[in-house]
């Protein structure tokens, strides 16, 4: 390492007792917790610091020799930087993920992805399909999670022209368009068990049917499923017939990645955003390793995460924000304090739709699985109206921000409820914007108050706001005349 404040001979190191043995032997101080060390022990999971210069994780790791990995075929990539498949990371834990790609991805069998929300299951399934003899084709890929309900057959099997609804267009379906490829449906445990029974067939032998199409057909493919929920959360014959699974690590269990994956995020957001980015690179320079400061970096290796590789990114973008000069820094304050995903008293409702919520909440905002439940107050469509009536008070508690509205009613910052959410806020705010446009104040109301059933008055006003917003909109836009 070329470092003038760092000595040639900086540390001796010893293994002792299961961890490291450290003695500090040169000019350059070392810290621990803050605190000056001369000579210590390390265990895994140890940080200490080289004042202003370097900091070093204690882990332990199994040795790998060169000839082994040649051995598993597993491809090379430059130290810390992506693998082929975007994968970054070094530790044990996702060198195991890479022989498993290799050993698994050429199978035929179908495959189910476990691991937690932002661990990058996603990049999994697509190196799985790169390494597989369907790779010539495109990976057809569907959160499972954003699929309309009433419209899911359709979109999984396809339908004819004019079937189930009249003007509908003829579509293939997810598995038409997988033929002869790979389907990836993340989120896989977000169908709906009717659904789930409907995939057996297909897992099976291929075989299916369209919507208003009487004879079969049948899809050359391979399914890959993914879920951060327990397994137990499909169907147990559904979870049979996928005869491979694959665990992806969380950033707890590999912490010594993440100052690798900061490196990686920085580089990412500098191509992006070159003008906010570029200040945290020594000289401009693009081939450069971004400049951190050693606090920021220890605090993020010491965070627990739960979206992992996002939540990184987000206290990643937080202290870029509050960095005024050359490095990315932040404090270890602000590293462990997290926004709460919902208010600690839901103020925005009453008790009564505090209890819905928390019911559609148990059900994952399945209007059928609601009707079914006893408990529920009502059947599947009043289920799907009181979605939309938490919608309405949510985007008025959010000043029509959908995002901040799909958190406050999933009561998750990120995850499959989330996205969930966010598909069907967006679709019913697009909806009910196309209907102001398209007719009148009258119409609009009278075909509401038939449709809504007494609970039209948060949809008035989300109604009255996105108006004013469009008054607003066209009143800026207007060009001045001149005089």
């Amino acid at each position: 390492m070329s470092c003038p404040r760092i000595s040639r001979n900086q540390l001796r190191l010893w293994e002792v007792n299961g961890g490291l043995g450290i003695e500090n032997v040169g000019s350059c101080p070392l810290t621990q917790q803050g605190s000056e060390l001369n000579r210590g022990e390390l265990a895994p999971g140890d940080t200490v610091f080289l004042h202003n210069e370097l900091l070093l994780l204690c882990v332990r790791r199994p040795w790998r020799s060169a000839s082994a990995l040649v051995e598993l075929a597993v491809p090379h990539h430059e130290f810390g930087c992506p693998d082929q498949w975007g994968l970054v990371g070094e530790s044990a834990a996702m060198w195991e993920l890479r022989e498993r790609l290799v050993s698994v991805g050429n199978q035929p069998l179908h495959l189910l992805i476990l691991g937690a929300s932002g661990t990058g299951k996603e990049l999994v399934a697509q190196a799985l399909h790169v390494r597989s003899s369907r790779r010539t084709r495109a990976l057809v890929a569907r959160n499972a999670a954003t699929i309309p309900e009433g419209i899911a057959d359709a979109e999984l099997f396809g339908n004819v022209r004019g079937y189930p609804n009249v003007g509908m267009p003829e579509r293939p379906g997810l598995l038409g368009a997988a033929h002869e490829s790979t389907l990836f449906l993340d989120e896989i445990a977000e169908l709906p068990l009717p659904l789930q029974v409907k995939l057996l067939r297909v897992l099976d032998s291929g075989e299916y049917q369209r919507l208003g199409e009487a004879a079969a057909r049948r899809a050359d493919v391979r399914v890959i499923g993914a879920t951060n929920r327990p397994v137990t959360a499909l169907r147990h014959d559904v979870l049979a017939r996928f005869a491979l699974q694959l665990s992806v690590p969380d950033l707890n269990a590999r912490r010594e990645d993440i100052p690798l994956l900061i490196t990686h995020l920085l580089h990412r957001h500098r191509a992006q955003d070159p003008a906010t980015f570029l200040r945290f690179f020594p000289e401009r320079d693009l081939g450069a390793r971004p400049r951190v400061s050693p606090t920021l970096v220890e605090s993020l290796v010491a965070h627990q995460y739960t979206t992992n590789v996002r939540e990184l990114d987000a206290l990643l973008m937080a202290a870029v924000l509050r960095s005024p000069g050359a490095y990315v820094e932040g404090s270890p304050s602000m590293i462990s304090t997290r926004p709460p995903s919902e208010p600690s008293k839901p103020t925005w409702l009453t008790a009564e739709e505090g209890a819905r919520l928390k019911l559609q909440r148990q059900h994952r905002f399945t209007p059928t699985d609601c009707g079914r439940d006893p408990s529920y107050p009502g059947n599947r469509q009043t289920a799907d109206l009181h979605f939309r009536h938490l919608a309405c008070k949510a985007m008025l508690a959010c000043e029509l921000d959908v995002d901040r509205a799909a958190s406050l009613i999933a009561g998750e910052l990120d995850g499959p409820l989330f996205e969930k959410c966010q598909a069907r806020l967006a679709t019913f705010m697009t909806n009910l914007e196309a209907r102001i446009v398209d007719e009148t104040p009258e119409q609009l109301d009278h075909a509401l108050m038939e449709d809504w059933r007494g609970l039209v008055a948060p949809l008035r006003l989300v109604i009255e706001a996105l108006r004013t917003k469009r008054e607003t909109l066209a009143t800026t836009t207007l060009p001045l005349r001149s005089a």
